[in-house]
C-alpha cells in the first residue's frame, strides 16, 4: 500500500493558472463556433465556469490535500502507464466534444435547432 506523503497547499498562482485554463475551454468554443451571439454556448459557459469555481472553492476549503493532489501532472503520482493512458483519453474526448459542440451547433448545423417552444418548456421545467 502506497502511503500518501502530506501534500502543499495550491499556491494562488496554480489558482490563477486553474483559472485561465478554465477559462480557455469554453474561449475555444466560441473561438470555434464564430459566433460571440451564441445564447446556449454563453449559457453552458457560465454553467461550466461557475461549476469549476464552486467544486475548486469547496475543495480549497474543505479538502485543500485533494485539490493538491488535483493539480499534480498526470503520472506524477506513480500511476500505472495504463491509468495515465485513461486519463489522457479522458481530456482528449473533452477537447473533441468542446470542439464538436460549435462545429454543429453554429458552423455546419448538423442536427436541427430545438423549436422554441421545447425550449421555453425545458427552462420552465428546469426553474420549477
Amino acid at each position: 500500500m502506497h502511503v500518501m506523503e502530506a501534500a502543499k497547499p495550491v499556491s494562488p498562482l496554480k489558482l490563477a493558472g486553474a483559472a485561465l485554463y478554465i477559462a480557455a475551454w469554453p474561449a475555444l468554443m466560441f473561438v470555434v463556433a464564430g459566433d460571440g451571439r451564441w445564447l446556449e454556448g454563453w449559457l453552458f459557459a457560465g454553467w461550466f465556469l461557475v461549476l469549476c469555481a464552486t467544486v475548486i472553492t469547496w475543495l480549497y476549503r474543505k479538502d485543500p490535500a485533494l485539490l493538491a493532489e488535483r493539480y499534480r501532472r498526470p503520472g506524477s503520482g506513480g500511476q500505472k502507464a495504463r491509468d495515465r493512458a485513461v486519463v489522457h483519453a479522458i481530456v482528449m474526448a473533452f477537447a473533441a466534444w468542446i470542439v464538436l459542440i460549435p462545429l454543429d451547433a453554429r458552423r455546419f448545423r448538423w442536427t436541427p435547432p430545438l423549436p422554441v417552444g421545447l425550449k421555453a418548456a425545458a427552462l420552465f421545467e428546469w426553474n420549477r
